[in-house]
C-alpha cells in the first residue's frame, strides 16, 4: 500500500487539494490521506508508521486556522519536516504552501524534498504528481529491499556466520527499519507496529550475543 499524506489546517483547501490528487491518481495504486494537524508535534512520528505513509506533503502554516476542537496548534509545517528527518531520515517530504517566502521554510529547505507554491500546484497538476508518485516510489522500494536484506544477515548472526562488516550493516538497518514504513499489505496497525518491535528485540538479542561471541575471541 501507498499512501500520500496532507495535513492542512484549512478543511476547504484540505478537501480540494486532496480531491484534485485523488482524480489526478485515480485508477492508481495510490491513496491519499488528509488530516487536520495534530495538537501535539510528536504525534507524527508514530502516526507516519501507523499509517504507512509513503510521501508526506504539509501545508507551511498549520497555525493559523482553529482545528475541530477549536484550539489552534503552535507549530509550523517545517517543524513537523525537522521532527520527521531526525527519526524517518528518508521519507519524501512536500511543503504545498501559498508562503514559499516565510522565513522559517526557507531556513528548513534541507528537510523538505521540493516546496511547491499551491497555485503551481493546481495549474500543473499532473507534473507534480509524477514527482510525488516517483519520490514515494523510490522509498517504497528502497524499503522492501532493507527488510530483504535485514533478513539475510540476522540468519547469518543466528547461525554465528558473520564478519563485523555484517554486525555493523545489521545495526544501520535496525536503525533505518525502526523508523520508516514498511511494505506490508493486508495486516492491522497493531499488528505493524508489534512486529516492528519483536524484530527489533530479535536483532538487538543477536547483536548482543555476536559482540559477546566477538569479545570473547
Amino acid at each position: 500500500m501507498k499512501n500520500i499524506a496532507l495535513v492542512n489546517d484549512r478543511e476547504d483547501q484540505r478537501e480540494t487539494l486532496a480531491d484534485l490528487m485523488r482524480l489526478g491518481l485515480e485508477n492508481e495504486e495510490w491513496t491519499i490521506i488528509d488530516i487536520e494537524p495534530f495538537r501535539n508535534v510528536n504525534k507524527y512520528a508514530s502516526w507516519v508508521l501507523e499509517e504507512q505513509v509513503t510521501v508526506l506533503i504539509l501545508d507551511e502554516r498549520l497555525d493559523e486556522a482553529a482545528l475541530s476542537d477549536g484550539s489552534n496548534v503552535d507549530y509550523r509545517g517545517h517543524d513537523v519536516a525537522e521532527l520527521l528527518t531526525e527519526s524517518h531520515k528518508d521519507l519524501p517530504i512536500f511543503s504545498l504552501t501559498n508562503y514559499k517566502d516565510d522565513k522559517g521554510l526557507k531556513e528548513s529547505l534541507s528537510h523538505f524534498h521540493f516546496i511547491i507554491d499551491i497555485r503551481n500546484f493546481e495549474e500543473d497538476l499532473d507534473n507534480h504528481l509524477n514527482n510525488i508518485k516517483k519520490q514515494g516510489d523510490d522509498f517504497y522500494s528502497r524499503n522492501k529491499k532493507r527488510l530483504s536484506r535485514l533478513s539475510q544477515l540476522a540468519e547469518k548472526v543466528a547461525v554465528g556466520n558473520f564478519s563485523n562488516k555484517d554486525l555493523e550493516e545489521l545495526k544501520a538497518l535496525q536503525t533505518l527499519l525502526s523508523i520508516p514504513h514498511l511494505p506490508l499489505v493486508d495486516i492491522s496497525r497493531e499488528d505493524i507496529i508489534r512486529r516492528l518491535e519483536n524484530i527489533n528485540k530479535q536483532i538487538e538479542g543477536l547483536i548482543d550475543k555476536a559482540e559477546k561471541e566477538m569479545g570473547g575471541d
